[in-house]
């Protein structure tokens, strides 16, 4: 089995010198430890995370590993900032087999297209600080295919407001 956990960056600044260098704001912040204290409540922990080099990916993706004292490999990649899904399938597919569990930070469109294209799910969009998580009856990520993850966790902080 593998299992490839989906994040959106957390809610951004508008203004900066460019949509690169977004940072995050305070409801993004709050939003990333929410989530990464969620998570360690849930056990789920990743082998590697992974992220856009973006700064609100980046930021988001450091905040949620911080709250749950992830401790395994962590890396940023350029590639990862992709907003149309082309670099993010091909990157899942390229992933090291050595590995079980994986959270991925990137930006929509991306995000919520390569979730409707590994499940079965009609998502729409996939709000900032959202995670999808998906479980795939493999044993190389290489054999991944349409359709054939199963969902195991969809969440994001609008579900948390009373």
């Amino acid at each position: 089995m593998k299992f490839v956990y989906f994040i959106r960056h957390a809610k951004a600044k508008k203004e900066a010198s460019s949509d690169f260098l977004r940072k995050l704001n305070k409801r993004g912040r709050e939003n990333a430890s929410s989530l990464g204290k969620f998570l360690n409540e849930l056990s789920i922990m990743p082998q590697a995370f992974y992220t856009s080099s973006a700064v609100r990916a980046l930021s988001t993706a450091n905040i949620i590993a911080e709250k749950m004292n992830f401790k395994g490999e962590f890396k940023s990649f350029d590639e990862l900032y992709d907003f149309e899904g082309k670099n993010l399938l091909k990157f899942v597919e390229n992933l090291d087999d050595k590995f079980e569990t994986i959270f991925i930070v990137g930006h929509n469109y991306a995000i919520t297209n390569i979730c409707e294209i590994l499940s079965d799910s009609a998502i729409g969009s996939i709000p900032t600080c959202g995670i999808f998580g998906i479980g795939f009856d493999i044993e190389k990520f290489c054999d991944i295919e349409e359709k054939i993850g199963k969902v195991l966790l969809y969440d994001y902080p609008k579900k948390h407001l009373i």
